[in-house]
């Protein structure tokens, strides 16, 4: 059985790439991951110098990236980028800190005319540390109607 390479599959690259270990992933409809906050991570630098924290950007980021990798993975798939379209919602619970180990985990609604919404939550053991409303667009979808 051939091992696949999400990494690869995610459009950023280098030091803004945030994707996590995939623990499951049902293809077009969800996906969990496994994200270690590595020490070494560029933005624990400056954010801030004597309390580093994940920036909530950064959190959506990852959870946008990850999320992503549900219509990646799908078989009829053609899409090069994925875009969001809007953050429905989201809200901060707990700060994040280099060395922290999350779980994401996304479910993917039904789209409309390349537009698909997706929830998200992002916990440490189980503890609520973001949750996420969002839509995304894909533009191969918006073609067919």
């Amino acid at each position: 059985m051939t091992k696949i390479n999400y990494v690869d599959m995610q459009p950023n690259k280098g030091k803004f790439q945030f994707i996590g270990e995939v623990q499951s992933l049902e293809s077009g409809k969800s996906i969990e991951v496994i994200w270690k906050l590595s020490p070494s991570y560029w933005f624990f630098e400056d954010h801030w110098p004597d309390n580093p924290t994940v920036p909530a950007v950064i959190q959506l980021e990852a959870i946008f990236q990850n999320s992503a990798l549900i219509y990646f993975t799908r078989s009829q798939n053609t899409e090069k980028f994925i875009y969001v379209a809007r953050i429905i919602d989201a809200t901060f619970h707990k700060k994040l800190v280099p060395g922290d180990i999350v779980t994401i985990h996304s479910t993917a609604m039904k789209g409309k005319r390349g537009f698909h919404k997706i929830e998200s939550l992002m916990k440490r053991q189980g503890e609520i540390i973001c949750k996420c409303h969002f839509e995304i667009f894909l533009e191969s979808e918006s073609l067919h109607g």
